[in-house]
């Protein structure tokens, strides 16, 4: 997993030649080329034969504390396919159905007026599917821009960063428009909107009594196959941004 990109990365590596103090050696030289602040990388051979992690770079500017393989970091939207697959995995065990609505699991206050198209609002006809395959057509909270306003990711540019909740979230949504209806085309017609992954998210916790971040950890909990290194510092990282940002579905 790398926290930024560099151009003159040599990548593939071939894991012949790599040993840990060779990996944490190219490591350490990719810190300050391009836009990469920090970085952890994990290696790892069909065989297991080789199965290294290192990482580097500083994970606090102000404390300096530098990074390492167990330290905590945003994965923004890789977190949907976990979403998504703990979506199916309720699906499969027949505790949601992915062609019901949303406002099969979701009260009316949270969802009311979310989709509202030529004075008719939609909020009530979005079904579980729609939501991921994105094809709602749900303003999308972080990036759609309110008439006359700013994003939310403009506010973030600008030093406002903030955790929203599921409530605030959708009163964002409330304030932007529907461009066309839910499952439009035959549903092949798709916006993508981080608004559909943190409804999933709500879903989720409301099918299953527990929060996201328990979820995500049961839900690798349940594997029994054994999990490599690399594996291991990705969940960690996945649940402790859940837990510090709240259902971090974005």
């Amino acid at each position: 997993m790398l926290s930024g990109a560099s151009p003159g990365f040599p990548w593939p590596i071939r894991p012949k030649a790599v040993d840990e103090m060779e990996l944490q050696a190219l490591l350490d030289r990719q810190v300050g080329r391009g836009h990469v602040h920090n970085l952890v990388v994990g290696v790892q051979s069909g065989d297991r034969r080789i199965d290294l992690a290192a990482a580097a770079g500083t994970a606090d500017p102000q404390t300096g504390a530098g990074m390492n393989v167990e330290t905590p970091y945003s994965i923004a939207s890789i977190t949907k396919m976990y979403t998504t697959t703990a979506i199916l995995m309720l699906h499969e065990r027949g505790q949601l159905s992915l062609d019901a609505t949303m406002a099969s699991y979701l009260p009316g206050s949270l969802i009311a007026g979310c989709h509202v198209l030529d004075g008719r609002d939609r909020s009530g006809e979005i079904r579980v599917y729609q939501l991921v395959n994105q094809t709602s057509r749900l303003a999308d909270y972080f990036l759609d821009r309110p008439r006359g306003g700013t994003s939310v990711f403009d506010d973030l540019k600008r030093g406002r960063d903030r955790k929203l909740d599921i409530e605030q979230i959708m009163a964002v949504v409330r304030g932007l428009p529907a461009k066309f209806e839910p499952g439009a085309d035959g549903g092949r017609r798709a916006a993508y909107a981080d608004t559909n992954y943190r409804l999933l998210g709500a879903i989720i916790e409301a099918v299953t009594g527990e929060s996201l971040t328990r979820n995500f950890q049961e839900m690798m909990a349940a594997s029994s196959r054994p999990r490599p290194r690399a594996w291991c510092f990705f969940a960690h990282s996945l649940t402790a941004a859940c837990s510090t940002r709240g259902s971090s579905t974005g």
